[in-house]
């Protein structure tokens, strides 16, 4: 089709078509306004993509590990894979990438520490910067309801670990969110007929939501249960 659309002359503007007098038949003119489309959602979808795997990204994790203490890489994956690994996987290989971009960042330091025998290696330290990140992240609710099984479950871990305070907070914050998509979907619902196939689509995410909102009332109660 491009080419055909290139030898016919169309404007590269798309946004000015319809104020635009074109000598060619409306079927190409339609096609072009549709390939542009495409082509939008594509970028769009891709865009999207590269946040999710920004958010996704377990630079806070690292983060989170290092306020417990410094420690070498390897110790640190370590760590990791033992608390962290069946909620929230990373290889090896991607924790000390993520380690030399906290560093690149300013909120992870590296000192080298000399050893008898064995190669030198680096101890990373939590900075100031690092600190500030990591404590701003861990008190936010979930945006993204199909999230809160990594990074929620990541942040009441890492709330709970450190003893930090907020959890509670963080609880109520995360079924405020909650609830406001179960009032959302309400109101949707409440536009459609009764033989409408999208009320049980709504119906399905208003009871995965409640769902959400009773676990979420039992980890509060678990964690007063155990004297947070």
């Amino acid at each position: 089709f491009s080419s055909a659309l290139s030898i016919s002359g169309a404007p590269r503007d798309m946004g000015n078509l319809q104020n635009t007098t074109v000598d060619k038949p409306a079927v190409y003119v339609i096609i072009e306004r549709d390939i542009q489309n495409v082509n939008i959602r594509l970028l769009n979808k891709s865009e999207q993509t590269m946040t999710r795997r920004a958010i996704l990204s377990p630079q806070q994790a690292v983060l989170g590990l290092l306020m417990q203490a410094p420690m070498h890489g390897y110790k640190l994956y370590q760590k990791y894979v033992s608390e962290l690994d069946p909620m929230w996987h990373a290889g090896r290989s991607q924790v000390y990438a993520l380690l030399k971009q906290l560093e690149e960042a300013g909120q992870v330091t590296a000192q080298t520490e000399l050893q008898e025998s064995r190669p030198a290696r680096k101890i990373y330290h939590i900075t100031p910067a690092g600190r500030r990140a990591f404590l701003n992240w861990v008190h936010q609710p979930v945006k993204n309801i199909r999230d809160i099984r990594v990074l929620f479950l990541a942040k009441l871990y890492f709330l709970h670990q450190l003893g930090l305070a907020g959890l509670d907070e963080l609880i109520e914050a995360q079924k405020a969110v909650c609830q406001e998509r179960i009032d959302g979907l309400a109101q949707a619902a409440s536009e459609l007929s009764a033989d409408d196939f999208r009320n049980l689509v709504f119906e399905f995410r208003r009871r995965q939501l409640e769902a959400i909102l009773g676990w979420l009332d039992h980890c509060r109660r678990q964690f007063v249960a155990q004297g947070e």
